[in-house]
């Protein structure tokens, strides 16, 4: 913006004054505001003027400092952004809430210690109850074996007449003029009548009961025992045909004798077997 002489007054006004504030001389519409003026600056280092939109001074070479730029001024059409309003959770609340988390992870990882402990016991009980298992018709095989045994001896004994301090008691008939039975089987029906001999054979269907119900339990094994269970039912067959032999003798003496020999050797095959997997 420059100044100007009111013509009238002499008072200097603006040359965008429409009327002078002095004299109210009214100024021509067509007046034209005069042309600003170039910028000059002055350099820093030699002092001379250096013209408007010069990057250098043209003397020295000094850089001539550039004016900073205007901010743009907000136009009514610049959107206002409003911040709302966060309620931010209080110091102590956040406190509470990591607690709580933390209290929930450590509950979660006691539970999941303790489901595997709870299957690794499970687990080892399991291998346990197999070798107790085991064990336990072992027991009943022994008895058997000895049952066996002296039913054989009396069958012979009674067919051969053969004259023995353990077998006479049975293959004899009683009163003074006792002698051999002239059918075995009432020498066996003897010995099945004796007091000691029929609690031993009370005592391997006694073990064959146990036996079953430790079987039952040890269905549905987990994985890493199948294996081990599946010698287990074979040596449970070898042990039930074996002690039923002596629970129940049946056919003539050799084909008992044969049968004998048979599940005897087949009971301890598979029970060496089982001794495999308690090493």
């Amino acid at each position: 913006m420059a100044l100007t002489n009111c013509p009238n007054c002499g008072k200097e006004v603006s040359t965008h004054a429409a009327v002078c504030p002095g004299c109210g001389y009214e100024f021509p519409a067509a007046q034209e505001s005069e042309p600003e003026q170039p910028t000059i600056q002055k350099c820093e280092d030699c002092g001379i003027m250096i013209p408007e939109g010069a990057d250098v001074c043209p003397n020295c070479g000094c850089p001539v400092p550039q004016a900073e730029a205007e901010e743009p001024k907000e136009t009514e059409k610049t959107q206002k952004v409003e911040v709302t309003k966060v309620n931010l959770p209080k110091i102590k609340n956040k406190k509470k809430a990591i607690i709580v988390a933390a209290l929930v992870v450590v509950v979660i990882i006691g539970l999941i210690v303790g489901l595997k402990i709870r299957s690794a016991k499970l687990r080892s009980d399991y291998s346990k109850k197999i070798e107790t298992t085991s064990a336990l018709m072992l027991t009943g095989a022994a008895e058997a074996e000895d049952a066996c045994n002296l039913i054989k001896s009396v069958w012979y004994n009674t067919i051969y007449e053969e004259q023995d301090s353990e077998t006479d008691k049975y293959t004899h008939r009683s009163g003074a003029y006792g002698g051999f039975y002239d059918d075995f089987n009432d020498a066996i029906s003897s010995l099945f009548a004796d007091s000691s001999f029929s609690d031993k054979i009370s005592d391997i269907q006694e073990n064959q009961s146990d036996v079953a119900s430790a079987m039952k339990d040890l269905t549905n094994p987990p994985e890493e025992y199948k294996e081990e269970y599946d010698a287990l039912k074979d040596y449970y067959d070898a042990y039930l045909t074996f002690t039923n032999m002596a629970i129940n003798p049946t056919g003539n003496l050799q084909t008992y004798s044969t049968n004998f020999s048979s599940a005897d050797a087949e009971a301890l095959n598979c029970y060496n077997k089982m001794e495999f997997y308690f090493k």
